[in-house]
């Protein structure tokens, strides 16, 4: 069945509001239209405040949170250190909106489900139902949003647990839910994630893409991983983060037909 509707995908921006513009305006994007945007809006760019501002305002948008999105939320509501904060976050600080601008990244989703198909950072844990997935996400969405989001944020780094388990509880559940849906690449021999490598399949021998273990899994696009170039594409699995920030492409797809737009970072 055919949707009046169109809905697009995103893949990651990182502060390359020219492209993200110019991309806009090749979809031909309106306000009847519909559109995810698949994280990381912030860091490494030229513009990331610019970025969030236009994200605010745009129609019909959903915007599910990447790594770099929470390293921005870290920085604000966390560190103490102040001269560590990532310099690409300062002219989001010193904003006279910060205040409505980080409320809004803190409430931003961890996944997002539409038409039958799953959208999220970086991938779905092999095991997990899209449907169980999707819970665990507004769980710790939720957490982000609640009184105690400080506490959490502050401990939200690290590789362990390696393993879900359902009897996680408390900070380690947390810490879990936002490796797989913003961090993760690849599992190890074990099935155990594996943060040591962010390069291509094609250049790690001793390591499996998680999607390789993706079974029964409903449609699912995903962005954060440059490497890919967002050259991997089957009926089942959409890789978007086409590398912009690097010099690469800043991708778009229409879920419906299919059809790929890109803009490319001369």
């Amino acid at each position: 069945m055919g949707f009046e509707v169109s809905l697009y995908v995103v893949g990651d921006v990182h502060g390359c509001l020219d492209q993200l513009q110019m991309l806009m305006e090749k979809i031909n994007y309106s306000s009847s239209d519909q559109i995810v945007f698949l994280g990381d809006y912030v860091g490494r760019g030229p513009n990331s405040l610019g970025v969030l501002q236009y994200l605010r305002k745009l129609e019909n948008a959903v915007c599910i949170l990447g790594n770099h999105d929470l390293h921005l939320l870290y920085d604000y509501y966390v560190r103490s250190e102040k001269s560590r904060v990532n310099s690409d976050f300062l002219p989001i600080f010193s904003h006279p909106d910060v205040s409505e601008i980080m409320q809004w990244v803190r409430c931003l989703p961890l996944t997002h489900m539409a038409r039958g198909a799953f959208f999220v950072h970086a991938g779905l844990y092999p095991g997990w139902t899209a449907i169980e997935a999707q819970h665990l996400g507004e769980e710790a969405s939720s957490l982000l949003k609640g009184l105690k989001f400080e506490q959490y944020l502050s401990q939200m780094y690290g590789n362990l647990p390696n393993r879900w388990d359902s009897q996680l509880a408390g900070v380690e559940r947390f810490r879990f839910v936002l490796n797989v849906f913003t961090r993760m690449r690849y599992l190890n021999g074990d099935g155990l994630l594996d943060f040591s490598e962010s390069q291509a399949p094609i250049n790690v021998k001793d390591k499996v893409p998680w999607y390789e273990k993706i079974t029964n899994a409903p449609v699912i696009y995903f962005g954060h991983w440059a490497s890919l170039e967002g050259q991997v594409h089957t009926d089942l699995l959409h890789s978007m983060d086409g590398g912009c920030v690097w010099g690469g492409s800043l991708m778009a797809m229409d879920i419906e037909s299919g059809k790929r737009f890109e803009v490319k970072n001369a």
